[in-house]
């Protein structure tokens, strides 16, 4: 049908505006989508269909506010449609009002049932709001609707994570590689909960199918470096996190570990390198100073030692095993009094051996 045609012959014929606005809006021409539905409404003031496709502009042009004005309108004029309400609830998500999202989600759903589409983004909304076995409920529902939705299992693995169930989260992940063998992502998190439940070398194994995926995913190098040292293959983790930093300058967790392996490996001084680039990335990272305290405590650099605990204990001061370490190097330095009190300190935050050491240092 020629609608411009049609509107030329008669400009009150509102269904043309109308029609020839909706295909405008197919075709992203959202300015002239607008002035149609304009002349539309001027016609027609209570068609819901304009206010709709309007408010489908709105959120595509990022005016969210505006869009949830036009689909108020729509669902104000016709309150069973329920496209209207899943994109106002999209819109809500956009703005994390994720409440007011899973309402309009679930009316959705009350009116059509039978969407994969809705529970998902449904289930996206819970997990935004920590319900996380709600969520899973929609993305089990999801790919009961839709078998080879990968997305659907993928979100219900991280979602399963978020409640322990480690090998749940295995289970999903797999699901959603079967669907599609190249999601890294997929891949990554599975490789991830199998270092969790300790299955390394499977771990490994999905690192580097991720890898062979996308050679520059420091994310799997980081990880596969983890499970390397989880099994005592320092070398090999070093040359991981290596190839992490090589990639990612500025990737703090992989100086921090490697800072660790190297600790283990006595080189003492690369530790102390590998700690020093985490505080130059990030000089809240409680973390690094207390690693490099322990470093420099083996070195017997008990000052160096105690001002890093001072650091830790500034940043984070709940951390029992700051407080117990500095009372140590206190101890060493013959400062008995001021060593006993970390050490009761240490011991009222949780640290156990402390009093131990409070026995047998502190009469």
């Amino acid at each position: 049908v020629d609608y411009t045609k049609s509107i030329e012959v008669d400009n009150s014929f509102s269904k043309g505006y109308l029609a020839r606005g909706i295909a405008k809006f197919y075709l992203q021409d959202y300015k002239g989508t607008l002035i149609d539905l304009n002349n539309f409404n001027a016609l027609n003031p209570y068609n819901y269909e304009s206010y709709y496709y309007r408010g489908r502009v709105e959120f595509n042009l990022q005016n969210l506010e505006l869009a949830i004005e036009e689909f108020n309108k729509c669902i104000e004029l016709e309150t069973s449609f329920e496209k209207a309400y899943f994109y106002r609830g999209l819109v809500k998500s956009k703005l994390n009002d994720f409440a007011g999202a899973i309402v309009d989600f679930n009316k959705a759903n009350e009116l059509n049932p039978n969407d994969a589409i809705l529970h998902l983004f449904c289930g996206q909304a819970m997990e935004s709001v920590n319900e996380h076995r709600s969520a899973i409920a929609e993305f089990k529902r999801t790919v009961e609707l839709n078998p080879n939705c990968s997305t659907a299992y993928y979100l219900c693995g991280l979602s399963k994570i978020k409640i322990h169930d480690h090998h749940g989260a295995i289970a999903e992940f797999t699901e959603a590689i079967v669907i599609n063998p190249k999601y890294t992502d997929a891949i990554s998190w599975k490789g991830r909960e199998e270092i969790e439940t300790q299955d390394y070398n499977v771990a490994i194994t999905d690192f580097d199918k991720v890898i062979e995926i996308d050679s520059k995913n420091v994310i799997a190098y980081f990880y596969k470096g983890l499970a390397k040292e989880k099994l005592k293959d320092f070398h090999s983790a070093i040359v991981n996190y290596n190839k992490a930093v090589l990639l990612d300058k500025n990737f703090a967790d992989a100086y921090e570990f490697r800072g660790c392996t190297k600790f283990k490996m006595k080189d003492y001084q690369g530790a102390i390198t590998d700690f020093n680039k985490v505080i130059a990335i990030n000089s809240s990272y409680s973390d690094a100073y207390y690693y490099r305290g322990n470093v420099k405590f083996e070195l017997k650099d008990y000052i160096g030692s105690i001002e890093d605990y001072n650091s830790v204990i500034s940043l984070n001061p709940n951390k029992a095993q700051a407080y117990f370490n500095r009372g140590l190097v206190k101890i060493a330095l013959s400062q008995k009094d001021s060593g006993c009190l970390d050490f009761s300190k240490a011991g009222e935050l949780g640290n156990e051996s402390a009093y131990d050491f409070i026995k047998e240092n502190c009469r």
